[in-house]
């Protein structure tokens, strides 16, 4: 019986460095208003639930997903800045990212959160699954937070 050799922490390095350019590429193409862009970063098959729960499946359908959120003039989530990201990967090909993001709004400060489930297939790391957590709108009362989407849960602070 033979073992296939294990990674190595230095082959883990490279890769975390590909799913970050991954996730620059996609950010850069969300603050372009790209949905065609983003959904290629999508795998074919694969899916996403968005902030209101909406099960887009399949890369067309994600598009579809972007085309709405970018035609909304008024959505100040477009202006959102870079993600912090902690990757954790669960197979040296399959990749679980969790994110957050914060921006400033006409209606106060803006914070969501998101997980992508990320595969390797080709040689190129590509989006298989992503989730919304929810969108949280503070005014600056820290007491009354609204918020839209699935999670209820508060982020840490």
């Amino acid at each position: 019986m033979s073992s296939a050799p294990k990674p190595q922490l230095s082959d883990f390095a490279v890769e975390e460095q590909a799913l970050r350019a991954m996730w620059e590429q996609f950010e850069e193409r969300y603050s372009q208003r790209d949905a065609e862009g983003v959904a290629n970063l999508f795998a074919p098959d694969s899916d996403r639930i968005n902030h209101q729960g909406q099960l887009a499946q399949g890369r067309h359908d994600v598009q579809k997903q972007y085309e709405a959120i970018f035609q909304d003039e008024t959505d100040p989530v477009i202006q959102s800045s870079h993600a912090a990201l902690t990757i954790r990967f669960l197979r040296p090909d399959v990749a679980l990212l969790d994110g957050r993001w914060k921006a400033d709004g006409p209606h106060g400060t803006i914070e969501g959160g998101f997980t992508v489930t990320a595969t390797k297939e080709n040689n190129r790391w590509c989006i298989a699954a992503g989730r919304d957590r929810g969108v949280i709108i503070s005014d600056g009362d820290e007491k009354d937070p609204r918020w839209s989407g699935l999670s209820q849960l508060p982020f840490s602070r």
